[in-house]
């Protein structure tokens, strides 16, 4: 009896760590074992935390200009904390790796290993004795393999008590209220189809285990921006010195269908967009649901089931009168999620949003990954938004915890990351070093990498940008960049892909679009001629002229061998604005329009639009936000009226634009909202991070969404 009740116990202990999570109980131990033997350092934890806080909502209540004194006393105090608080974290991450490893050894041994102890020395045992004729035949298999015939072996024991465990284990979680909660009842289809069983059980392990580490990294961007606002600049982390000079380790070697990709074309993953850019005839597309994609929840899922159709090509569409279908070979599929920064608010596990990163992440590879590699291709990913190596180190661990997940080899996802925010420019060895195993590059973000100078450089008067059009390429701290990027790839043997050319195609002016094709022409010259190994487009019109540049200039399938060694960029080169331009009435006309018209499109569910014969997304809607806010900040004024630009002044454009943005397709409704949020983002301290964070709750609301998660992280 003793034996069958340890077994018993031993199958029970183990199932019941399995269930409750190895990480949540780490998590608990861990906690005890810092309050016992670290109590201390907590407590410096929990003082500095509060200090932190009540600094900074006091910083936010006082005003630079009219009390600067107090206003500075109360920075450094901030920043004091948050160095001292991040030296402090720094302690307790180290003692938590050593932690890990031995906790998580002291749980094999205590549960799979004492069984595996306890099954070896009584296999010869006989746990119970079975009544005489009762299993016939099946005797000799309950005893099997060594003991006494008519008995129950310890091994068969074993198996039985996890059968019944596993039963019971459904039964409690049928009584229980479920973890993962959807709170909306849109696309109910397409949530049949997305949001099944598996798929909700695998997001969840992904929230449990990497939410946490998420909002830590989020936390740990405003200590960068707190030290940037001081006047601290930004610069090559000191402490991975040793990954940049280091020119052994390289990347792996390019995924099956990722060896060439000299024209990538992108696009929101909606049905009539995904079968056009596939059949493009550029090497991949990038289904985005990130910066071109509006996200409702209909959007997201209608998104997925798409991708999911496309990669078993059983997708069509009919419009028009006219059918859409997969040609015989299709471009290679890649997949944007959202970037760390957005909640997913429709749904929640053990009542906390998921974020936005995972969510997309988590059903696109749970239903696709293993049907790609059938296929001979993979799951592969750009990845947006990041702005330390540490975000990519958390990537790469759910790569590998997904590839584990569903049993397929480590390395098998690729990713591809975009560039596009000031202080990633600094890391970028750094990130290619933490994704190593599954990089396939990095991409020239310039649009996002615009936004985020203007918004970094943020309490610098002397970082204040011209119009848009301005800022081009050629501009030095775009320059620099682009070519660190390329010189940086190509030692690691990845692919140095370019951005985004806005413009597209103009109809029934012929003349404008020549100049519009011209721009793009050179644009791809440029990128070629600096190394580039491939490009962006955003029309599947403009593929020939992209194609037909890097054909001409690029003969193999990258340009790995061009290693850049005459580049040579400090950390002044990467915030060098000091480019001609002009602030103009054309501009600020120009982002209030860009402004205004795309955050209202998207809010009625589409998150890009034409406008002006360019392509507007989320990124140039916020670098139009952004400088607009720059200009009255620092009282810029116009150069060809001499008006300084005030709130007053927006608030006249913003009326004087929104009549002429009515349309059949854009609600009233939608362009009071965003008339309101632009007039009160020139009022703000400071901008916004995000608009979309900003307008998410409208969209929750409208799915349907209750208000406590309408509202994300940052």
């Amino acid at each position: 009896m003793s034996l069958i009740i340890a077994i018993f116990g031993l199958v029970f202990m183990t199932d019941l760590i399995s269930w409750i999570g190895k990480s949540v109980l780490l998590e608990l131990v861990y906690s005890l074992y810092l309050r016992v033997f670290f109590s201390a350092k907590m407590v410096e934890q929990r003082r500095l935390k509060s200090e932190i806080l009540a600094n900074k909502k006091e910083l936010l209540q006082t005003s630079a200009q009219d009390h600067f004194a107090k206003w500075a006393k109360l920075r450094r105090s901030v920043d004091k904390g948050l160095s001292d608080l991040e030296k402090l974290n720094s302690d307790l991450s180290s003692t938590r790796s050593s932690f890990s490893l031995r906790f998580n050894t002291f749980l094999w041994i205590s549960t799979s290993g004492v069984q595996f102890v306890v099954g070896w020395w009584y296999r010869k045992s006989a746990v119970f004795y079975l009544p005489p004729g009762w299993f016939g035949p099946l005797t000799w298999w309950l005893s099997f393999p060594f003991a006494p015939a008519g008995s129950v072996s310890c091994g068969v024991w074993q198996m039985a008590c996890r059968r019944v465990i596993k039963v019971g284990e459904r039964v409690v979680k049928e009584l229980m209220p479920p973890g993962v909660q959807i709170h909306s009842k849109e696309a109910q289809k397409a949530q049949a189809e997305i949001l099944t069983d598996g798929a909700l059980e695998f997001l969840a392990a992904l929230h449990r285990t990497f939410d946490a580490t998420r909002h830590s990294l989020l936390f740990a961007r405003d200590a960068v921006q707190q030290r940037l606002d001081a006047g601290v600049p930004l610069d090559f982390p000191p402490e991975t010195a040793h990954i940049r000079a280091d020119p052994s380790w390289l990347c792996a070697p390019p995924a099956p269908g990722l060896e060439d990709r000299r024209v990538e074309i992108t696009g929101p993953p909606d049905r009539k967009m995904v079968i056009n850019a596939l059949n493009s005839g550029t090497k991949t597309f990038m289904a985005d649901f990130e910066d071109s994609c509006a996200p409702s929840l209909t959007n997201m899922l209608t998104g997925q089931v798409n991708l999911k159709d496309a990669i078993r090509r059983k997708i069509d569409f009919e419009s028009g009168g006219k059918a859409y279908k997969l040609v015989e070979n299709p471009a290679v599929l890649i997949v944007r999620p959202r970037g760390w920064h957005l909640d997913e608010p429709r749904v929640t596990v053990d009542n906390a949003p998921v974020s936005a990163s995972i969510f997309d992440f988590a059903l696109y590879f749970y239903h696709n990954a293993q049907e790609l590699v059938a296929r001979g291709s993979g799951p592969y990913f750009y990845l947006p938004k990041m702005e330390h190596y540490r975000e990519a180190r958390l990537w790469n661990d759910i790569f590998n915890f997904s590839q584990s997940y569903i049993h397929i080899p480590h390395g098998t996802i690729r990713a591809t990351v975009l560039i596009e925010t000031l202080p990633a420019a600094f890391q970028m060895d750094e990130i290619l070093f933490e994704l190593r195993q599954h990089s396939s590059g990095l991409n020239c973000g310039r649009w996002d990498y615009i936004f985020s100078f203007i918004k970094r450089n943020r309490a610098n008067s002397t970082a204040v940008l011209p119009d848009r059009k301005d800022v081009t390429m050629e501009a030095p701290f775009m320059d620099a960049y682009v070519r660190l990027l390329i010189k940086t790839c190509h030692r690691r043997k990845v692919a140095a892909m370019g951005g985004m050319s806005a413009q597209i195609p103009v109809k029934d002016d012929p003349k404008a679009n020549d100049l519009a094709m011209k721009k793009v022409r050179d644009d791809k010259l440029r990128e070629v001629t600096n190394g580039h190994d491939g490009t962006w487009i955003a029309h599947p019109l403009i593929n020939k002229i992209a194609t037909d540049v890097f054909n001409e200039h690029m003969v193999g399938p990258n340009q790995y061998h061009v290693l850049r060694e005459d580049v040579k960029v400090t950390a002044a080169d990467l915030v060098n604005n000091n480019f001609a331009g002009k602030i103009t009435q054309d501009g600020v006309r120009a982002n209030v329009a860009a402004a205004l018209a795309y955050s209202a499109a998207w809010l009625g569910g589409n998150g890009c639009i034409p406008l002006n014969w360019l392509m507007e997304d989320a990124a140039t809607a916020e670098i139009s936000r952004c400088q607009i806010w720059q200009w009255v900040k620092y009282n810029s004024r116009i150069s060809d009226s001499g008006e300084h630009i005030t709130p007053e002044l927006i608030d006249r454009i913003v009326d004087d634009v929104v009549p002429t943005l009515k349309s059949a397709s854009v609600k009233q409704q939608n362009l009071d909202i965003v008339a309101r949020y632009i007039k009160k983002q020139v009022r703000q301290e400071w901008p916004s991070e995000f608009l979309t964070s900003d307008l998410m709750s409208y969209l929750a609301v409208a799915d349907g969404c209750p208000p406590q998660w309408q509202k994300s992280a940052l």
